[in-house]
Formats: structure tokens, sequence, C-alpha cells
């Protein structure tokens, strides 16, 4: 969530073959002077841009995960603060008249980092559905001082597994509990 993710990018990009990436993002990277086989060295003017940059798509992609202006990441428009990072269908975010929805993809990968074609695609009862809320049901931001209650619909296709789990919106990792793991899930046999 800072200068740091342009060091991380650039060790992808030295690692991972080129020839699997999209060409725009490897241009857009090559224009900031993340290039394959080149060292990554930004003068300072080059590095205080990029962390202004980093500091503004902190805040923009948050803003973009908790409360999506296209209602279409919403499960319940108009009734609920439940959202998918994955709504249309096309693991490369792309609608059915060819449109690139950048505020999916950006989601996507503030959130899971990365994605995969079954993570979209999945025949029905297979492969993941996501459902995220960063707000209880009056729209305030969740707080973790404060204790839920999460009321989940009958009939959730969860036959071969689920799972509930808390992360830190300021890390994105999951978050710090006294427990082991921050959630629960079906292959926890005391939960029913």
């Amino acid at each position: 969530m800072d200068y740091k993710l342009y060091e991380e990018v650039n060790d992808v990009v030295q690692r991972e073959e080129s020839i699997g990436q999209d060409p725009e993002i490897l241009g857009h990277l090559a224009s900031i002077g993340i290039k394959k086989g080149q060292p990554f060295k930004p003068d300072p003017r080059m590095k205080k841009i990029l962390s202004e940059a980093a500091d503004l798509g902190a805040v923009t992609v948050r803003t973009l995960a908790s409360q999506p202006r296209d209602h279409s990441f919403y499960y319940f428009p108009g009734k609920g603060v439940w959202t998918t990072p994955l709504y249309g269908g096309s693991y490369e975010f792309i609608d059915k008249n060819n449109a690139r929805y950048l505020d999916v993809r950006t989601y996507i990968h503030f959130y899971a980092i990365g994605i995969t074609p079954v993570m979209v695609q999945a025949p029905y009862g297979e492969g993941s559905t996501y459902a995220l809320a960063y707000m209880d049901s009056t729209g305030t931001p969740l707080d973790g001082s404060k204790a839920y209650t999460v009321d989940v619909p009958p009939k959730v296709p969860g036959k071969s597994f689920w799972s509930f789990t808390l992360y830190d919106n300021q890390t994105r990792a999951e978050l710090q509990t006294d427990q082991q793991f921050p959630g629960i899930d079906s292959n926890n046999k005391s939960v029913k």
C-alpha cells in the first residue's frame, strides 16, 4: 500500500516470463522504469512521484472495494453491503460488449492479488464464490472493537467447502486474533 509496491511488482516482472503477461500492463510498467532485465532505480524525483501515486492509489482502491459505485458489485443491490470483487463473469474483466472494467480489475487485485479463470467461471458446485463486507447493515464501516452478527440465508451453495474469514483492511492479511486462524470453515467438524 506504499512505494514498496513498485519494488514488489519489479520483482515479479524480473522473475516471470514476459510472454504470459498483458502487453498493455507491461507497457505501463516500462513507462515508470520497470522493465524485464533492467534494474529498477528511479531517481529521487520519480520516487517521490511514485510514492505519492501509491498513497493515492491505496485510498482509491479502498474506496472502490468498500463502497463500489456500480450496483453490479452488490449481491443485494439497495438492500445490503455484501459485494463481490468478481462480477461480470470474466477473469479478464471484459463484458459482453468487449469493455474492460478497470474498477473490477482493481478491486480483485486489491482483494486477492491475482485471479484465475476458475474463480469466475467455475461450474456450479465447484470453484469459489466470494462475498465481502466492509460496512455494517447501516452503512457504517466495520469496527474491530464491536461485535457483529452475520445472518446467512438458507441453502447457500457450500456443499464441498465454505469459509468465513476476517481480514484487516489496512494490511489485507488475515486479522490477528487470539485464535490460530481468524475464521471458521466447514473443515471444522464442531461447526454445524
